[in-house]
Parts: C-alpha cells; sequence; structure tokens
C-alpha cells in the first residue's frame, strides 16, 4: 500500500511538470485547457499569480499547486486501492 501511494504522489508531482514543459512548448499558453484542468487540478490556483509572474509569491504558488496536486492524487489513489481490495466481486 505504502509504494502504491507513493507512486500516486510521484505521478501528482510529474503531470504538473510535463503539462508546465508543454505549455512552455506552445509559448505559454495551454491548447488543451479542459485536460489540464482535468489531470491537474490545483492548477486554478495560478490564477493568483496573473500579473505577477516571476515574483517569489508566484512561485510559492506555482509549488503549493504541485504540492496539492500530488495530495489529491495520493486521495484519489488510496481511495481507488481501497475500493479495489474491498470489492465484493
Amino acid at each position: 500500500m505504502t509504494r502504491f501511494v507513493g507512486l500516486c504522489a510521484s505521478a501528482g508531482l510529474v503531470v504538473p511538470l510535463i503539462l508546465l514543459g508543454i505549455a512552455q512548448a506552445e509559448g505559454g499558453v495551454w491548447n488543451a485547457p479542459r485536460l489540464a484542468l482535468l489531470l491537474w487540478p490545483s492548477s486554478i490556483l495560478l490564477l493568483e499569480t496573473s500579473g505577477s509572474e516571476g515574483t517569489l509569491f508566484s512561485l510559492w504558488i506555482l509549488v503549493l499547486a504541485i504540492v496539492l496536486n500530488a495530495a489529491w492524487y495520493v486521495v484519489l489513489g488510496a481511495l481507488g486501492r481501497w475500493v479495489y481490495e474491498h470489492r465484493w466481486l
């Protein structure tokens, strides 16, 4: 169970970094914002940094959004694992 939760946390950290890399390759704009929001729901926090990019505050919000995404993936992964282990079939 611990290894599975670690894998979920890793996925929650890697997905935002991949999406940020794709956004940079596309010129700083996501061409698929709905998909990005589905994969990185805490990216909604980045709206708070509009106009203050490159500051310490915006970096803090970015790190917070990535960590919250990892936590969300852990919660969903643990819930999914629990449902899988306790299925009644």
